[in-house]
């Protein structure tokens, strides 16, 4: 069986996804991801980047919803969404060497999966 990966697909699932995180606003995917990482330094650009991806994931989500869609606007939305991304890919397989919990681990590795 084929995924569906048509545009207007993956914006309503991800539309799903950010409804359910606004719905449940007692869990705080960022802040569980990074309670416990023991050296400062990955914390806030990590909450930075997470928060830059919701942001550009969340415009992706609107433009395709109200069919308000420029290609280059698009186009830019997508390149922003893989590289950031990509940076929290790295930053991700970093928090067991900067010493984060195990459970800070996998919190943000159960985002990671989300994403």
């Amino acid at each position: 069986m084929a995924i569906d990966r048509a545009p207007d697909v993956l914006a309503f699932a991800l539309d799903g996804v950010l409804q359910a995180a606004a719905v449940l606003p007692q869990v705080d995917p960022l802040a569980e991801a990074v309670q416990g990482v023991g050296k400062q330094q990955l914390a806030p650009v990590f909450v930075d980047s997470a928060g830059k991806w919701f942001a550009d994931a969340s415009t992706y989500s609107q433009r395709f919803l109200s069919r308000n869609l420029q290609p280059e606007e698009v186009s830019a939305l997508r390149a922003s969404m893989v590289a950031t991304f990509n940076s929290l890919e790295l930053m991700i397989g970093q928090l067991p060497h900067e010493g984060a919990r195990p459970q800070t681990v996998r919190n943000t590795k159960e985002l990671r999966g989300r994403m």
